[in-house]
């Protein structure tokens, strides 16, 4: 065995299932639609929240949202989270600017392409000033890391 042979597997391409919370522009949802690297599998509407995450969670699909209620976890518990990304911003140029800085800053697509499972039980928060991530250690307590640019 090389070593470090895991570092140059190439997983299959599959799309990354998302899910797009209300709470996020109708542009920004057709740009993720047209990116080749996502699966649009769901759009919420009018539900309430918790409606939203259980949609996100049976259907596999990483939630993508604006709306920070989904960062409290005793409403949203983060060992049920199916992957949550909230992105801050005040307009579609900062929803834009954050979410591509994440995904060529952060190596999710290879990430959960290698890991399919990888997002869950997790929680990111993405804005201008940095990435707050929130996961749960082995001992199931909160772990916050926050990354500033």
């Amino acid at each position: 065995m090389v070593k470090n042979q895991w570092l140059s597997w190439n997983p299959p391409k599959w799309k990354i299932r998302v899910f797009i919370d209300a709470s996020l522009p109708q542009k920004f949802v057709d740009e993720i639609n047209g990116y080749n690297a996502f699966k649009l599998v769901g759009r919420s509407g009018s539900e309430e929240d918790l409606e939203v995450y259980r949609q996100a969670k049976r259907l596999k699909g990483l939630l993508l949202t604006s709306d920070m209620d989904f960062w409290n976890d005793r409403i949203f518990p983060l060992f049920q989270s199916p992957g949550v990304i909230i992105i801050r911003g005040n307009n579609l140029e900062d929803v834009d600017y954050c979410f591509g800085w994440f995904l060529a800053n952060f190596g999710i697509i290879d990430a959960i392409r290698k890991i399919p499972a990888y997002p869950a039980g997790m929680k990111f928060k993405i804005s201008r000033e940095g990435i707050v991530i929130k996961t749960l250690d082995y001992d199931s307590k909160v772990n916050i890391v926050y990354l500033e640019y």
